[in-house]
């Protein structure tokens, strides 16, 4: 069973109501055979319940750093005051190098995490493991919390009032609100960055937007209807992974596992009635003020109900001095009080308790509602008090009523006890509160939740264990990750192809067409590739004509992902039009055919744009090609990571510093690509051009082979320039150059890749196109408002009067405002990484269905041997 080789890693929250959860989720697992790694602090595993040794769960420590205002030994929320937490979580968002040395010792296949680590999910794609939220709270709060766009910006809720009614986006009546009182705090906690400089909603909104699906402490049985909203929130899978009740032999009281310390409470207990008794507890994180604690115990008093009380002692008290004086004289007949830890489970199943009045976390009502035990409900902070509201909508419930302040008196708790238990107007909740213990009770339900989600974890390990994507660019250098394989598929030789040239960039223009004949004489290596490991899917660029053919022949499906934009492909109105609209070169067949072939062949097209950019061609595409067309995103670089992997080399320190002085957008960026050899005489007139200009520029020039550095450039162009301007020779870092805050325009030859990456600085583009789709794009960015394209001579060649006037004109005229306010409005697009994850996300759940259209059809039997 591929689960008994799954490896799944759990981070939950430094907090025990979220980490036992967790623990209890990680048990159930490890009963499957799955391995699992728990992840927390050396203080918090050491306080956690013991673990079955049958159990594959290995307790990882991941050590806390010390920050000030965090007390010292204080590594979970249990520890700390209220105010207090906010370093707690400062703390744990350094742990980011810690988590990632954790993943390189040891990569799981799956990482549960809570809502706070947001920056989890980015490191894990690093190493291609996958992430999921597992909420620890109910849907209907998530629901509440509302959508991640809501999470980070907060326009739709702005006032506290808005937190005290349903919001909006509910889609059916609800209850779920927050009181008056609690309203201010939950705006701060949910929109306001804290100390730690991430607010509570930022958290969780990207959490849920990096994450591959969520998991819920839930049931349909319970709410189906907010499991179902919450879905159409997040856009994403939630599964509920059911109530994860705790098991109690035959849910009797076990009195010898008890401490026996508690024997004398248990006998008092066996000497009430039936359903008299009502449990009272504030759970173990809630430090309640001692004014609340006397106010409870009045109300206790008054109730003239049997009682056992589970009390929180603070260090700070004697426990002579934690109730009023006298209490537990006047109350030894009525009740029980005990300090500290107590055996929840055994209290909660003892045939004499009726009822419990407890704070409404979530944990304890899966416990107590689990027995059958109607709710007095007294919220006090987090997600309280909408649990409370949840039960009170499902009719389980009654929550106590509260003054304007929040605070409660004695005579209205007292009063909701007497309801609850034994007055008539309980009664139907009494009753619906016995019907839905056949739901939180009920092992074999919630177990077949945890089955299911096995069940889709094995899907997912056998779908990404064999997920294999051939990709046959033609030509490229590509990232590589521990997922990618670099296959080599040498290249033969060709009369008119020189040695050792195996892409574009190494020949001269007319010598591009040798290259493609050799590229078509690579059918037979391509298909002894095929029969050595079966893709389910092969991704072509356009040259290729003859791979969908071969690849049919095992059954393969074949996709043509283009480089090139939807404005681009459009233009020569479908495949027949392309096929009739070419020359053939040397290689015997035209680029319109090529195109053509691929397009008529493949399953769909990828285009490598957004319908945010360019949603018309795209439409029009699909018209014409009657094919799906699936924009993959922009592919926009990540400079963090282009960091990483391309380290800037120590040369380019000086013109770092030269940038470090310029004016802020005083600098245009001039560049033409690695792919374009310009002639001497262009090279010299823009030299001209930029002298002319007038302005600071920074200008990276690729050196042809058969020229001295010094020959390229006018004669003392760069002493006449050198105060204003620096050239560099061959690669450049830029990404970096672009990123710099001097930078305030480029002039380009319009290559989509260079668009993309300067698109997403919010750069306004100086449009010089030279070959190819060039053309076509710096007409897609006149059109969009984001260039102005440098008008040329009739034989296309340009002058240095014209290039210098459309600099300036986009540079600093008044009447190239408009493409520099447009530029940066864009750059929302291009830069927006999550935008375009969605992208890739989306074309993954193509790449799902796809295959499971054809999971029935083992490799063998798709495989068609040639004849």
């Amino acid at each position: 069973m591929a689960a008994k080789q799954c490896h799944v890693m759990m981070f939950p929250w430094l907090a025990f109501g979220h980490m036992l959860p967790f623990l209890e989720l990680s048990k159930k697992l490890a009963a499957h055979g799955i391995r699992v790694s728990f992840v927390s602090t050396p203080k918090n595993l050491q306080r956690l319940p013991a673990i079955p040794q049958n159990l594959a769960i290995k307790l990882v420590d991941i050590r806390l750093p010390s920050v000030v205002g965090l007390p010292e030994n204080c590594e979970a929320t249990i520890d700390l005051q209220l105010e207090q937490i906010q370093y707690l979580k400062k703390a744990y968002d350094q742990l980011v190098i810690p988590f990632e040395e954790l993943l390189q010792k040891d990569l799981p296949d799956l990482i549960l995490i809570d809502f706070s680590p947001y920056w989890i999910p980015e490191i894990a794609a690093k190493f291609g493991v996958a992430t999921a939220f597992f909420s620890v709270y109910t849907a209907a709060t998530l629901a509440y919390l509302g959508p991640p766009v809501e999470l980070k910006s907060g326009c739709q809720r702005t006032s506290p009032e808005h937190f005290t009614k349903a919001p909006d986006w509910f889609t059916f009546s609800s209850l779920i609100a927050h009181r008056p009182d609690y309203a201010p705090r939950m705006l701060k906690n949910l929109h306001y960055p804290d100390i730690s400089g991430v607010s509570s909603g930022q958290r969780i909104a990207k959490i849920v937007e990096k994450c591959e699906f969520v998991i819920v402490r839930s049931c349909k049985e319970f709410e189906e209807d907010y499991i179902t909203l919450l879905e159409e929130l997040y856009q994403k899978p939630v599964l509920p992974i059911g109530l994860l009740p705790p098991i109690l032999a035959e849910k009797k009281s076990d009195h010898d596992a008890v401490d026996s310390s508690w024997s004398v409470t248990f006998k008092w207990l066996d000497k009430q009635k039936p359903k008299s008794v009502v449990f009272v507890g504030f759970g173990s994180e809630y430090k309640m003020p001692i004014e609340q604690v006397h106010e409870l115990a009045y109300a206790l008093e008054l109730s003239k109900l049997p009682f056992i009380w589970i009390l929180r002692k603070p260090k700070s008290l004697d426990s002579l001095d934690l109730l009023p004086p006298d209490f537990l004289t006047r109350t030894s007949n009525q009740g029980v009080v005990n300090l500290g830890w107590a055996p929840q489970l055994e209290i909660l199943a003892h045939a004499a308790i009726g009822g419990c009045l407890f704070h409404s976390g979530w944990g304890s009502i899966i416990e107590s509602v689990g027995f059958g035990h109607p709710q007095i409900l007294l919220p006090m902070v987090a997600d309280q008090g909408l649990n409370a509201k949840l039960l009170v909508e499902k009719g389980i419930g009654y929550e106590v009523p509260r003054n304007e302040d929040g605070s409660f008196n004695r005579d209205t708790v007292a009063k909701a006890m007497r309801i609850v238990m034994e007055a008539p107007e309980g009664e139907l909740l009494r009753s619906k509160v016995t019907q839905i213990e056949s739901v939180f009770g009920n092992q074999e339900l919630h177990d077949n939740y945890i089955n299911k989600f096995i069940q889709l974890l094995d899907k997912s390990r056998s779908r990404n264990k064999g997920y294999h994507k051939a990709v046959f660019p033609t030509n490229g250098k590509h990232l590589c990750t521990k997922s990618i394989k670099f296959v080599n598929i040498p290249l033969p030789s060709v009369a008119g192809l020189p040695k050792n040239c195996e892409a574009t960039i190494d020949l001269q223009i007319e010598q591009i067409q040798y290259l493609k004949k050799a590229y078509d004489q690579l059918v037979i290596p391509f298909e002894e590739l095929l029969y050595k490991d079966l893709p389910d899917l092969i991704l072509a660029d356009f040259a290729p004509y003859w791979v969908p053919e071969t690849a049919a022949k095992f059954g393969v499906p074949t996709t043509f992902f283009s480089m090139f934009t939807a404005a681009s492909l459009s233009p020569d109105y479908g495949p027949r039009m392309l096929r009739n609209a070419h020359y053939p070169g040397i290689s015997g067949i035209s680029n319109g055919q090529r195109i053509a072939t691929i397009l008529e062949k493949s399953k769909f097209i990828l285009v490598r744009n957004c319908k945010e950019f360019e949603g018309e061609y795209i439409n029009l595409l699909e018209e014409l090609y009657q094919k799906f067309v699936l924009p993959i995103g922009v592919l926009p670089p990540n400079l963090v990571e282009n960091r990483s992997n391309n380290p800037v080399d120590s040369s380019w320190h000086s013109t770092s510093k030269w940038l470090d002085k310029q004016k802020p957008k005083s600098i245009v960026f001039v560049g033409f690509g690695s792919e374009y050899k310009m002639p001497i005489e262009e090279v010299h007139e823009l030299a001209f051009v930029l002298e002319l200009y007038k302005l600071p520029f920074i200008w990276i020039l690729w050196k042809p082979k058969s020229l001295h550095s010094l020959d390229l450039p006018p004669p003392d162009f760069l002493t006449r320039i050198s105060d204003r301007g620096v050239v560099n020779l061959g690669w450049a870092p830029q990404l970096e150059i672009l990123a710099h805050a001097a930078i305030g325009g480029c002039l380009f030859h319009s290559g989509w890749g260079t668009i993309i990456e300067s698109l997403g600085f919010g750069h306004p583009q100086i449009l010089l196109p030279m070959v190819s789709d060039q053309g076509l794009n710096a007409k897609l960015l006149v059109e969009k408002g984001l260039g102005y394209e440098v008008p040329s001579n009739e034989d296309g060649s340009f002058s240095r009067d014209v290039v210098a006037k459309s600099m300036r004109f986009v540079m600093e005229e008044p009447e190239g405002e408009f493409i520099r306010l447009k530029a940066a409005q864009i750059k929302t697009i291009f830069d927006n990484q999550d935008l375009h994850d969605n992208y890739i996300n989306n074309f993954i759940q193509q790449l799902d269905k796809l295959r499971a259209r054809t999971r029935n059809t083992t490799k063998k039997q798709r495989l068609k041997c040639p004849t």
